[in-house]
């Protein structure tokens, strides 16, 4: 019985899993820009309440939001690169990283918080939608060209 359970439950993470893959093999190229992902990431958020959660809905969910695994992290470096340089970017890199996973930790906590007052996540997924909507706002009104002098 548990062995049969285990067994679902590793095919179903691995069509998950499956599907991320194919959604940043297909959608990356079409993503030049950090808002471009930041939009696809807030609406693939606030459509999953929607879906019914079953394995055709979450595929597509890790499709969209899957891009955002491999797609933000270059441009990121990038950016850093261009503004602080090459000695300075990766400990920039390495806080927003660290940051990332703080912020991550408090959302996930404010979210089983909102389900537990609510008896629902939908709250928990259109406040993370709206807060990558405002992230790809955010990002469109980053500067170009701008370099910091090494200290």
């Amino acid at each position: 019985m548990l062995a049969a359970k285990l067994a679902r439950l590793c095919l179903a993470m691995g069509m998950l899993m499956a599907a991320n893959a194919a959604g940043q093999l297909v959608f990356l190229p079409l993503l030049g820009r950090l808002a471009q992902d930041h939009g696809w990431r807030s609406v693939s958020l606030m459509l999953l309440p929607f879906s019914g959660f079953d394995m055709i809905s979450l595929s597509a969910f890790a499709v969209f939001n899957g891009v955002e695994w491999v797609a933000t992290v270059p441009p990121i470096v990038k950016l850093l690169n261009e503004v602080f340089g090459k000695r300075d970017a990766p400990v920039l890199v390495s806080w927003v990283y660290a940051l990332h996973q703080i912020s991550s930790a408090v959302a996930a906590m404010g979210a089983g918080v909102l389900r537990g007052y609510t008896g629902s996540y939908e709250v928990a997924f259109f406040t993370s939608g709206l807060a990558c909507l405002l992230a790809a706002g955010l990002v469109m009104r980053i500067g170009r060209g701008i370099v910091v002098a090494p200290a």
